[in-house]
């Protein structure tokens, strides 16, 4: 099913598998609803320096990339499947696709320490091997993320903890060529603070699910609403 976030609106799985060695895949235990089968294939990922020596786009082969059912890169154009309860379906065929990979260039002003990049697609799966593990800039902020299908791409910082919390986000659009010189501000994050207030009775709230309200129990969590563009 579709669900909005943070990045823009994206599917969220109903299960995964792996192929054997003839590509032949079986999905257990899936509820019934309506679904949409995608292949992803495992690829090289190539973070950090490796992705600075980089071939020129003319000389990049083209890969495999994640593919919809029957056979499409987008998932807007992708072949729904409709399961009912104890039903089977088989002979689910999908033909992969192959393009030439991109990638996006840039820099974090200023450069600091303890900070990570990664892109993911701003629609889609709520994971893909299109998306690419959080990468450290290096020590004068530059970063490449390489690897990328074409796409409309989150490319977001994040620090904190296990560097997860995300700080900034940029939009970048790859059509036919690499993106280069995307510049992502750092600013140090601030504190927000407040009061969350409930309307109503809470004597009512009390009788109706047993327990007062528990306000240890409630999470603000901030979202991101506007974003530099690119691309």
């Amino acid at each position: 099913r579709w669900v909005n976030t943070p990045t823009g609106k994206r599917l969220m799985g109903g299960g995964m598998a792996t192929t054997n060695d003839l590509g032949e895949f079986r999905l257990a235990g899936v509820a019934p609803g309506t679904y949409f089968l995608q292949a992803m294939p495992r690829p090289n990922f190539t973070p950090g320096p490796a992705a600075a020596n980089l071939k020129p786009l003319a000389e990049r082969p083209p890969e495999y990339v994640t593919t919809f059912y029957p056979g499409v890169e987008d998932s807007t154009s992708a072949q729904s499947i409709v399961l009912a309860a104890g039903q089977t379906v088989a002979n689910l065929d999908i033909t992969l696709r192959k393009q030439k990979l991109l990638a996006i260039r840039g820099k974090v002003v200023p450069p600091m320490r303890d900070l990570r990049i990664m892109a993911m697609p701003r629609e889609g799966p709520s994971f893909s091997f299109s998306s690419r593990m959080p990468l450290a800039p290096d020590k004068e902020g530059k970063f490449v993320i390489a690897g990328l299908a074409p796409g409309e791409y989150a490319v977001t910082l994040l620090e904190g903890p296990n560097q997860m919390r995300a700080i900034r986000r940029v939009i970048v659009t790859l059509g036919k060529e690499d993106i280069e010189d995307v510049v992502i501000p750092y600013v140090p994050p601030v504190a927000v603070k407040g009061k969350v207030i409930v309307e109503g009775d809470l004597e009512v709230y009390a009788q109706k699910y047993g327990a007062p309200l528990d306000y240890s129990t409630l999470r603000i969590q901030p979202t991101v609403v506007n974003a530099t563009t690119f691309g």
